[in-house]
């Protein structure tokens, strides 16, 4: 394996949907989720409702990353890799947890056949108010702390946490730990080590492996970090914007700021499918360079042998 796909993982959304994503991996999928569900009973099959097929299908840009399962109870499970965390992210899942507890019921049916749905975020970064690797969140009453519902919960895996200190239930919690690591881990010998403790986890890693080996899979998983980093700074500058400027501006400079960002993602993407990704501090850079700059760098990259040919193009004074 080269250097530049040592970089990906699991927690690239990508190559998580297609490890966890796939009919053909059930076996794995199951383990990881009864490491975080903790059933009362074994979880003998899962259906997977949003399946990946074919590697093509990854270039459907509304293609969803999430993993929606159905157990063989008929409860429903939406598993989601998140790699940092995003704006109203709380909101978002409280609306896709009632939106997948909702839509199954269809016109005329009678309440007492909605089964539970559980949603899973396993977060690559921390809440600092959270501490700890795995937390559940359920509707219970204020005061005497008594469950309201059995039908609705979120569970959140901070996958940083393994390497802190953990809640004696989780220090005993040994497949937790280990899929906490190989999932978490941006070590190869540390994943290599977890690997040999589980077979399970054995097969996930030999599947990781062939994934990271494949050329148009490390294509896409890259073009998906860029525009993740992409969308949180344009998020960013967005609201930084409303507040110091708010309703100022004008017709012709949202025009001028549209057309901008327009070029910036083409640049970043034609810079990306050539050279691979990029650092933040460069894609900000980017986001932030005139149109004027935007289109020397595009002339650039046409004969560009390295990334700085087209930076010293761009930027160029």
């Amino acid at each position: 394996m080269d250097q530049a796909s040592s970089t990906l993982g699991p927690t690239n959304d990508i190559i998580f949907k297609l490890l966890f994503g796939s009919e053909k991996r059930k076996r794995v999928l199951i383990s990881l989720l009864t490491s975080i569900l903790k059933p009362s009973r074994p979880i003998v099959d899962v259906t997977i409702k949003n399946p990946i097929g074919e590697l093509t299908d990854l270039n459907d840009k509304t293609i969803v990353m999430d993993v929606l399962v159905k157990l063989d109870d008929e409860s429903l499970v939406d598993v989601e890799m998140q790699a940092r965390r995003t704006h109203a992210f709380n909101n978002r899942v409280m609306y896709y947890s009632s939106r997948t507890f909702g839509q199954q019921l269809v016109r005329g049916g009678q309440y007492d056949t909605l089964k539970p749905v559980a949603i899973i975020v396993i977060a690559d970064y921390v809440e600092p108010k959270v501490p700890r690797l795995l937390s559940t969140y359920t509707m219970r009453e204020e005061h005497t702390g008594e469950r309201f519902d059995s039908v609705l919960a979120v569970h959140m895996v901070q996958l940083p946490r393994i390497y802190g200190p953990l809640a004696p239930d989780e220090k005993a919690d040994a497949s937790l730990q280990r899929w906490a690591k190989f999932l978490g881990t941006k070590s190869e010998s540390e994943r290599a080590k977890v690997a040999k403790e589980d077979e399970v986890i054995a097969e996930a890693r030999a599947v990781l492996d062939e994934l990271l080996a494949n050329e148009e899979v490390r294509r896409l998983a890259y073009e998906r970090e860029t525009q993740a980093v992409c969308y949180a700074i344009e998020v960013g500058g967005a609201h930084a914007a409303g507040k110091a400027e708010g309703m100022a501006v004008g017709k012709e400079e949202g025009r001028a700021e549209g057309e901008a960002k327009g070029k910036a993602v083409t640049l970043l993407r034609q810079i990306t499918k050539r050279f691979g990704p990029l650092a933040e501090e460069t894609t900000a850079r980017i986001f932030a360079a005139s149109i004027e700059q935007l289109e020397r760098g595009a002339d650039a990259i046409l004969d560009a042998q390295s990334l700085d040919d087209v930076l010293d193009a761009a930027f160029a004074r």
